[in-house]
């Protein structure tokens, strides 16, 4: 569920039916309204890096069959989805070296949010 769909109605007890517009422009084909429910309903996982927003067109009717439509904005939030793998920048290291020799430079990939490595030998 992304959220609560509200109406701000002047008419208090006035009830309303959500549904999303027909509208091509929008993001719409990756969601659904269940009641007031907004929900993403696509089969791939939403992903920061490759979508950072959405935009939907949703409509609403009441009783009195006035509509009302409104474009609302969804923001994705960038999570830390781990390590996917460790780089070496140099693999080789001359015969007879000595203790202490730099090998190369290790590098985390895919780490998400800034944050602190530590590399542990095992």
């Amino acid at each position: 569920i992304i959220g609560n769909l509200v109406v701000q109605d002047d008419e208090l007890l006035d009830r309303h039916t959500f549904h999303l517009s027909a509208s091509q422009e929008y993001d719409n084909n990756l969601f659904s309204i269940s009641g007031d429910r907004l929900q993403y309903s696509n089969q791939e996982l939403v992903n920061y890096e490759v979508k950072s927003q959405y935009n939907v067109e949703v409509e609403t009717i009441d009783a009195n069959g006035f509509k009302y439509s409104e474009v609302l904005t969804i923001d994705v939030t960038d999570v830390n989805e781990g390590i996917k793998g460790v780089t070496l920048s140099e693999a080789t290291i001359e015969e007879h070296a000595i203790v202490g020799t730099s090998v190369g430079r290790l590098h985390a990939l895919n780490c998400g949010l800034p944050q602190v490595i530590v590399f542990l030998l095992q």
